[in-house]
């Protein structure tokens, strides 16, 4: 292979024969679930992440492609109040009633328990 594709006028690159593995495992394991290409190939799952499996320039193409799914929500400056309320937010044209408030309570002391030091 070496001598074809040096007379062919190009210089061959380091470790031939691994690289074409690697990247037939990295091709096959894009298709097929990662035990299956390791079968194939004949490696082990470890073996192949550590030494086979390539990120490719592919990879961070697809990856650029996928727009963000949902922009945050700005948040809220002020109370909502009846006449702010959007009709699919209220419930029989109003608020609900039934919800319970919420509390404020001061942090508390935490006593030390344990064999671990304590921390604040």
């Amino acid at each position: 292979m070496t001598r074809i594709i040096r007379k062919a006028g190009l210089k061959p690159w380091p470790k031939l024969f691994q690289n074409l593995r690697s990247t037939r495992e990295t091709e096959l394991a894009r298709q097929h679930p990662s035990h299956v290409a390791c079968a194939w190939i004949g490696n082990s799952q470890p073996v192949a992440r550590e030494f086979y499996l390539q990120v490719t320039d592919d990879d961070y193409e697809r990856a650029l492609q996928n727009p963000v799914q949902h922009a945050h929500e700005p948040g809220r400056t002020a109370s909502q109040d009846k006449k702010s309320m959007k009709p699919e937010h209220a419930i029989g044209g109003g608020l609900r009633n039934n919800a319970a408030r919420c509390v404020n309570t001061e942090p508390r002391a935490i006593r030390p328990v344990g064999l671990e030091p304590t921390t604040r």
